[in-house]
């Protein structure tokens, strides 16, 4: 049996002995103790010290234990030997004790909340693992980022999150309990899976990532299905890397995937997984056989809502315009033609058409603005006529050629409360949380496959695309 060399409080093992004198008066005391059960040290009695000296070092020292080092830290605030751990904040701000208690913002279970004005995401140590760019998150990426403020590729963390003040034994009783939360929060399931361009390609995409890994538009403690991403470099990485996850069984479905340009690949491996893919970000509608659930509408809704308006407006032809070396605008108006043919409107498409315009003609843009906007200046076009164009393709500062638009949006872009405009991001982000939140309720259905379950994302992801003018009136 191994002795070990304790100080007091019995917190961890230490190289140096506990000196001075005894209450007795007797000479230096040292405290050696075996390897008791379970990893506790049994405590013998050393030199002449009684056992009521020991009674009253128990009464006057309360042991923190290295198992409990974590747990007292995150919830209270309090390190080794029960000493208050200090943190600080910019400025030389200096924190100790409860008020840099992990719990306070992040909440009991590590599960993210509000403290103020501040949202604090989850840190359950899958959650921080998944924030990260590194590929391998440890625990000296873990020291690096409370201590210094860097993440592991050494970007600056929020200035609102304290600077730490930890030895590295407290370091590791830390992490230790982050691990520990996560294996008692859901029990282990199939992840959602949202795959995503590499770090820095797309902002959008990035944001997108973090606002799905801390939901802080959803109340404190709100549970969320585990969320894993894969980031790709094209699309051939993206369906190799996403081919090898699938065939491991463990992703439960899809969510907001970044697809735009690739769907049709993407779509015939999920049809070979026959695996739910909900909110993709995607500019083409998917099939209606498809797996997809939850989709705002793409580029071809956009188009079928611009042809309804012109059914109401008694309007009959529509004068097609496309960038000359745009080959996905062809497939695009070929795929909406027989839908307007069935409401009675002719898209007009031969370049003689386009070059002998008409008085108050009526546009159909399948191009972006940015790329088109010379040809609509070479064509003369009369600044009373109407065009039509799917939101993505629009661009106010391009819009000076035509006096009056109608723009087709894959959701309402105006919050009936403040009129104020939702952006793409804030939509996804809203409805991807929810979603999440979701599928925590439910973690045994298919519940996106039922309409009464999905009637309350109905204002959010509208089956429909909206159609409004510009300027806004």
């Amino acid at each position: 049996m191994k002795n070990r060399l304790l100080t007091w409080p019995l917190n961890t093992v230490h190289p140096e002995p506990v000196e001075g004198p005894t209450s007795r008066g007797f000479d230096d005391l040292s405290l050696y103790a075996p390897e008791g059960k379970n990893g506790i040290p049994a405590i013998k009695k050393a030199g002449l010290l009684s056992r009521w000296s020991l009674l009253l070092l128990a009464l006057f020292h309360t042991p923190v234990w290295a198992d409990d080092l974590g747990a007292t830290i995150f919830q209270q605030g309090i390190g080794r030997d029960g000493r208050e751990v200090t943190a600080s904040l910019p400025g030389q701000v200096s924190l100790q004790g409860a008020a840099v208690a992990c719990a306070g913002c992040h909440g009991q279970k590590g599960q993210g909340g509000k403290e103020g004005f501040v949202t604090a995401p989850a840190i359950g140590w899958q959650a921080l693992a998944m924030r990260s760019n590194s590929d391998k998150y440890d625990k000296s990426v873990f020291q690096q980022a409370i201590s210094h403020g860097l993440a592991a590729d050494d970007r600056a963390l929020d200035p609102i999150m304290p600077r730490f003040s930890l030895a590295s034994d407290e370091v590791d009783a830390l992490a230790t309990y982050l691990q520990q939360l996560d294996q008692h929060a859901l029990p282990k399931r199939a992840v959602a899976l949202s795959i995503l361009p590499e770090a820095g390609v797309s902002k959008l995409a990035d944001a997108l990532l973090d606002n799905l890994q801390t939901c802080s538009g959803l109340a404190p403690g709100t549970r969320l299905w585990p969320l894993d991403v894969l980031r790709y470099k094209n699309s051939a990485d993206a369906i190799s890397q996403l081919r090898e996850r699938l065939k491991s069984g463990s992703v439960r479905f899809l969510i907001a995937p970044f697809v735009a340009g690739w769907e049709a690949e993407y779509g015939q491996l999920m049809d070979d997984y026959q695996l739910a893919t909900l909110l993709p970000f995607s500019r083409m509608d998917f099939a209606d056989q498809q797996p997809v659930f939850l989709a705002l509408p793409g580029l071809q809704k956009q188009l079928h809502a611009l042809i309804d308006v012109a059914v109401t407006r008694n309007i009959k032809q529509l004068r097609v315009l496309a960038a000359a070396d745009d080959m996905s605008a062809t497939s695009l108006i070929e795929s909406v033609r027989p839908y307007a043919a069935k409401q009675h409107v002719q898209l007009q498409t031969a370049a003689s058409t386009l070059t002998q315009p008409k008085k108050n003609s009526v546009w159909l843009i399948v191009s972006p603005l940015n790329l088109i906007a010379p040809q609509l200046k070479a064509q003369a076009v009369d600044p009373d006529s109407l065009a039509l164009i799917p939101a993505p393709y629009f661009s106010p500062d391009l819009a000076a050629t035509v006096s009056s638009w109608l723009i087709a949006y894959p959701y309402p872009p105006q919050n009936p409360a403040d009129k104020n405009w939702q952006s793409p991001l804030a939509r996804w982000s809203q409805a991807g949380c929810k979603i999440l939140a979701k599928a925590a309720e439910q973690p045994d259905t298919a519940w996106w496959q039922d309409s009464r379950a999905t009637a309350e994302f109905d204002s959010l992801i509208p089956k429909q695309a909206v159609v409004m003018p510009w300027p806004t009136r």
